[in-house]
């Protein structure tokens, strides 16, 4: 027969300092994915910087000498520029909130609810699809981390 801890399937006892090495080991995951993909995202964007400049090059002197000919009222509006890269987000502080709490906490065992478990064990936050689609475009290189 079950003990009544194992028969509800919500939640799951874990050994404390494993469960710490465990989040320790997906924080520097984290965080060097999250390093990774902010340098990419950077080149990126100096990309489209560059890309928009080459474009906009000859209008934009074309507009410049138009400009210096009318008055304020009449000018010609400079073109809009919007970078369309979607930075990545550092959520390297759950990780440490989390582990802080369980160094805070003096038992040798704790309890975690499935979502705890997915988040901390799994490493399947809630913002991980964001991660995934960043790390996509700006460090491809970690995505065998995801491939489960």
């Amino acid at each position: 027969m079950l003990e009544p801890r194992v028969a509800n399937l919500h939640t799951v006892r874990v050994p404390k300092t494993k469960l710490l090495t465990k989040l320790q080991e997906n924080r520097e995951q984290h965080k060097e994915e999250f390093d990774e993909a902010l340098g990419g995202y950077w080149d990126a964007v100096a990309l489209e910087i560059s890309e928009f400049i080459i474009k906009q090059h000859d209008s934009m002197k074309r507009n410049i000498e138009r400009a210096k000919n009318e008055d304020a009222e009449t000018r010609t509006s400079w073109p809009a520029f919007h970078v369309l890269v979607q930075k990545p987000m550092d959520h390297t502080d759950d990780y440490d909130r989390a582990i802080e709490y369980l160094e805070w906490d003096t038992a040798a065992e704790v309890d975690l609810h499935t979502d705890q478990f997915d988040r901390y064990v799994l490493n399947k936050w809630p913002w991980i699809k964001e991660h995934i689609t960043s790390i996509t475009s700006f460090a491809p290189s970690h995505l065998e981390n995801y491939r489960r």
